[in-house]
């Protein structure tokens, strides 16, 4: 595997992450979990309750928006540093 396809894959990677944790952190001050527990929260309708449930379903989607969206920026940006620096 050349390096310049580990350097793409972690780049994406890592814009994904910053994008999620960029919304995660806009998230409402009223909600008290961390990521994790907001992940065992939305699937645990029994030992939380169905509203706590898809609150957290929703906090869980725009998380992963934002990782989307991070991910988009990621490829626009590989592909015009590829164009410009002809690789």
């Amino acid at each position: 595997m050349s390096k310049r396809i580990v350097l793409v894959a972690a780049f994406l990677v890592a814009c994904v992450l910053l994008g999620g944790f960029m919304v995660w952190s806009q998230r409402p001050v009223e909600w008290p979990l961390g990521l994790l527990q907001t992940a065992r929260v939305s699937v645990d309708a029994a030992t939380y309750g169905h509203p706590y449930e898809s609150q957290a379903e929703g906090v869980l989607l725009y998380f992963m928006y934002g990782g989307m969206l991070g991910g988009v920026v990621a490829v626009l940006l590989t592909t015009t540093l590829r164009r410009r620096l002809r690789l």
